[in-house]
């Protein structure tokens, strides 16, 4: 029996274990496989779901007579690591690189972390149920190689990988307080649990807390826009820019001004709310984040390659600034002057800059 078969009426199994809104989140898109299912079970209800997987190791090691128990133990391997567990790459024999879902993202996983997690698990109850198969549990070396590399192999062959969504430029916006999504109807974006089909593999940096235009934080942020920037139409434009991002739908935005004027405040902002989806060494290869930046006095000789320049050069010194959809002209010497200690309060006013990204496009023109 293959292992296909063995998981086919999984999701019918957690579905009691798991609250009624993350459920119907679970229902509404076919690319939620099983293991979405088994972690949101897991979450939502650890004992029953402790207590079924328990009796289901004693029914595999019990019913399984004609394989050997290392074959069988690979079953059960990969049933505990399904929900939290995934490989990448590892063809040909060549050990895959492990990453563990820590409930927003998937982070990459230490040696061994999944071989300690199998045992902290299920080892007591196999010495319980089965002794032998606890003794072969303990066992290390090509064993636990091979364990892995057969267990993982499974797991990965039975996702619906065709429903996955791309770790980096599509899908919802990772926040401490879940995923983002955007409602296109409502032109509002809506928090959803964070679920392994997800397949992120970056986040941003803070919560999404619950403010309103009169919140002391709000208004500190949207002053400090109003100061920097020449007018309204330039300051909604630029937060629609990062809007964009958000959505995974970025433009290429140039922006540009002389003198102290924030730029770097803006900068570190950025950086602070979208955290990791942030590239900051395009050179690197890794053209597949969200979002990249090159701040002032950064090289820009690989600029077509940013999403966004905050610089103090001249527009003219970008040969290729046809490309980018947006030059923006900073403030200098405009009448307001920006908040010199702006840029001390950046870890405090993220979230609501956050925020303020969230809102629909045309309400925020209202507010500036």
């Amino acid at each position: 029996m293959s292992l296909t078969d063995d998981l086919i009426d999984l999701k019918s199994i957690f579905e009691p274990m798991i609250d009624p809104d993350t459920l119907r989140h679970l229902q509404s898109n076919p690319k939620y496989s099983q293991r979405s299912y088994a972690w949101a079970a897991q979450q939502n209800s650890p004992e029953a779901y402790r207590a079924w997987l328990f009796q289901w190791i004693t029914d595999t090691l019990n019913q399984n007579q004609s394989e050997t128990l290392d074959e069988v133990m690979q079953k059960v391997a990969n049933m505990v690591w399904m929900p939290c567990f995934m490989s990448v790459g590892g063809s040909g024999g060549e050990f895959p690189t492990i990453y563990r879902y820590n409930g927003r993202y998937w982070e990459y996983a230490e040696k061994g972390t999944a071989e300690r997690y199998l045992r902290v698990e299920i080892g007591d109850h196999l010495a319980r149920v089965m002794p032998d198969a606890a003794i072969t549990l303990k066992r290390a070396g090509s064993f636990m190689r091979n364990l892995i590399l057969g267990a993982f192999t499974m797991t990965l062959h039975i996702e619906p990988f065709d429903h996955w969504l791309h770790p980096d430029r599509t899908g919802g916006f990772v926040t401490n307080s879940g995923t983002l999504y955007l409602d296109e109807d409502s032109d509002n974006f809506i928090v959803k649990p964070s679920l392994p089909d997800d397949n992120a593999f970056r986040h941003g940096g803070v919560d999404l807390d619950a403010f309103s235009y009169e919140s002391p934080e709000v208004i500190k942020v949207l002053n400090w826009l109003n100061q920097i920037f020449f007018d309204t139409e330039t300051t909604a434009h630029f937060l629609e820019h990062l809007r964009g991002v958000l959505t995974c739908r970025p433009n290429k935005a140039l922006w540009y001004g002389i003198g102290s004027n924030s730029k770097s405040s803006m900068e570190q902002l950025v950086r602070t709310v979208f955290d990791t989806y942030v590239l900051d060494d395009i050179r690197s290869g890794c053209h597949n984040s969200r979002l990249t930046i090159a701040g002032e006095g950064e090289d820009h000789g690989y600029n077509n390659a940013y999403d966004i320049i905050i610089t103090n050069e001249s527009p003219d010194k970008f040969h290729n600034r046809a490309k980018f959809h947006f030059a923006g002209q900073w403030i200098h010497g405009g009448e307001h002057t920006p908040d010199p200690y702006f840029y001390e309060t950046v870890p405090d006013l993220a979230p609501a800059f956050l925020w303020i990204l969230t809102r629909p496009s045309s309400e925020i023109g209202h507010r500036l």
